[in-house]
């Protein structure tokens, strides 16, 4: 699962201490003052004679922590480019002294020209400091937690697109959260073996969140745990739900809420960190349905939706099909088209 995290323990970075100590040489006024945030918080501040040291601390752990990482790619707003550009400068000040040691950051801006600066809560202005339309990340984690901040952030939308910051939106994720747990906690003891529908259901998730998360549609991942938590409530309300589906559900969720994952795994009997554990597989003949729908045409028209087993002949599904058309089906069949798993198309003509 650690390949699949993003997770970073900052203190056990040797080179972020080096390298921050190296880059307080090279931060001037000149360079500070080149990002236009900065320089009109200042100006507004009256701190032109005397700038206080935390002004330098941002654009040098910045600069450190995207060399330390070893980042090619940062993502950035228009606010954040001279940041960008300094840490540049940098790596190419010590390359130039030590060969080349560090990773040259490539800047990435959003096609959007929109999204450039994150919308402030107000919905007219950018977000900014100085204007107060920002929203408080303390405030949020002391009334909902980090955990949902972090999962509400990946599911506001695409990175690349525009986004609006929502209080009922972070309201959802924490239902969502609150959801999950009880799912866990109210499930975790009743030793409920596992069914055909229960290893299905696993596996299917296991794909689609794979899926997603690779193709880095993390919005989208998002949106699946609450899918597959839908899915997983129900089944629990009829037959109950087995603890390995729950287990695998707790690791997929993990890397985007790490608190509730380690909580949750705990509470599952497990004595190591979640994050020591595999990222789960899954069994495309696990996720085989027996039976499926499929629509029923005539020229071209539904008409009606008919459940056949997954492996039907063609025959069995032109004689269900017809059966469930019943008196719909009129004139003279002209032709019996079955497309496997998708539809059935009866032609005819009038009599």
């Amino acid at each position: 699962i650690r390949d699949r995290s993003n997770i970073f323990i900052q203190s056990y970075v040797t080179e972020l201490t080096e390298l921050t100590f190296y880059y307080m040489n090279l931060v001037t006024v000149s360079r500070l003052q080149r990002n236009p945030t900065v320089k009109s918080e200042i100006q507004m501040r009256n701190f032109e004679t005397s700038i206080p040291v935390g002004f330098f601390c941002y654009p040098i752990s910045q600069a450190a922590d995207i060399t330390a990482f070893h980042a090619t790619t940062v993502p950035v707003g228009e606010d954040q480019m001279p940041m960008l550009e300094q840490t540049k400068e940098i790596v190419h000040k010590f390359n130039a002294v030590y060969g080349e040691t560090l990773t040259d950051p490539q800047i990435l801006l959003p096609e959007n020209k929109a999204c450039l600066r994150l919308p402030g809560t107000d919905g007219k202005a950018k977000m900014s400091k100085s204007l107060g339309n920002i929203v408080s990340p303390d405030d949020i984690v002391r009334d909902y937690g980090c955990d949902a901040l972090r999962l509400y952030e990946l599911f506001i939308g695409p990175p690349e697109l525009d986004s609006i910051w929502d209080d009922r939106g972070i309201d959802g994720i924490y239902r969502f959260i609150t959801r999950f747990w009880n799912l866990v906690m109210d499930n975790k003891d009743k030793g409920v073996a596992e069914t055909k529908e229960s290893v299905k259901l696993r596996h299917k998730m296991v794909y689609d969140i794979t899926q997603r998360l690779e193709t880095f549609s993390l919005n989208t991942v998002i949106s699946g745990f609450m899918e597959y938590n839908n899915k997983m409530i129900e089944m629990a309300k009829k037959d109950g739900i087995d603890k390995e589906t729950l287990k695998t559900a707790v690791v997929l969720l993990a890397p985007f809420a790490p608190h509730l994952g380690e909580e949750l795994w705990r509470q599952l009997g497990e004595t190591d960190s979640v994050f020591h554990t595999t990222w789960p597989s899954a069994d495309a003949d696990a996720m085989k349905d027996d039976e499926i729908e499929i629509a029923v045409q005539i020229n071209g028209k539904t008409k009606a939706v008919v459940k056949v087993p997954a492996e039907v002949s063609k025959e069995d599904a032109i004689i269900a099909g017809k059966e469930a058309l019943g008196d719909k089906l009129a004139g003279t069949v002209v032709k019996e088209i079955y497309v496997p798993g998708k539809i059935i198309n009866i032609v005819v003509k009038p009599n």
